[in-house]
């Protein structure tokens, strides 16, 4: 796990999206996609709750409070600067994905987009405070 800095002086811990995917597949880990609505519309990791950082507030999670919230943005830059905001939500340890769903998607892992039809049932249903575009 890498760390940096973000412009508040946050200590980020980073993951990359081969560490990611690791352990996403392991159970370790829940995936937590920050872009906004019509991003996220565009393209998303089947998989991976929607959260719009413009909407974001804290919230616990239901169930996974042990595992590890892996935050993703498009590139990474979004959920280093916000990564203070992500500590609070109740996450047995809580990591952006560097490189986001850009990196996702170069290193040839499973993205949906508009262009394939029906949403798949992996998808989970939005939540509360991420109303539609």
């Amino acid at each position: 796990m890498a760390t940096l800095s973000n412009k508040k002086n946050i200590t980020v811990q980073a993951v990359d999206v081969h560490r990611a995917k690791m352990l996403l597949e392991a159970g370790e880990a829940v995936l937590i996609d920050v872009r906004e609505d019509i991003e996220y519309e565009d393209e998303y990791i089947p998989g991976a709750a929607h959260y719009p950082l413009s909407t974001f507030d804290s919230f616990r999670p239901e169930g996974d409070s042990g595992k590890i919230g892996i935050f993703h943005c498009r590139s990474g830059r979004r959920t280093a600067e916000n990564f203070a905001r992500f500590l609070e939500t109740g996450y047995r340890e809580v990591v952006h994905m560097d490189g986001g769903i850009v990196d996702w998607s170069i290193a040839g892992y499973p993205v949906r987009g508009e262009d394939d039809g029906e949403v798949t049932p992996e998808v989970p249903a939005r939540r509360a405070g991420s109303e539609a575009a």
